[in-house]
């Protein structure tokens, strides 16, 4: 059965997981969901270790077409990118 997930739920589950990977390197807490993750310090490699995760979490895949870094800029922005990757029209 496929769990139907609001976009809300799908920008808190990817905050939670940014914030997982970055928490240990650097003290992450809490992410707004206009913050940039560039501005942030948010290596490249952390965040593909993210996507990976989300890829698991969300049973997606990102195709290499998908990786562009306008759905990547913050999280509202990937948020958008994996609710409309769940919910193709």
């Amino acid at each position: 059965m496929e769990l139907l997930l609001s976009r809300q739920q799908v920008e808190d589950m990817a905050g939670a997981i940014i914030i997982r990977v970055m928490k240990e390197e650097m003290g992450l807490e809490s992410i707004a969901s206009n913050e940039n993750f560039e501005e942030l310090g948010i290596s490249s490699l952390n965040f593909i270790k993210a996507l990976v995760i989300m890829e698991a979490e969300f049973d997606l895949e990102f195709e290499d077409r998908d990786l562009n870094i306008k759905h990547f800029q913050n999280l509202g922005t990937l948020a958008d990118f994996i609710w409309q990757k769940l919910n193709p029209s």
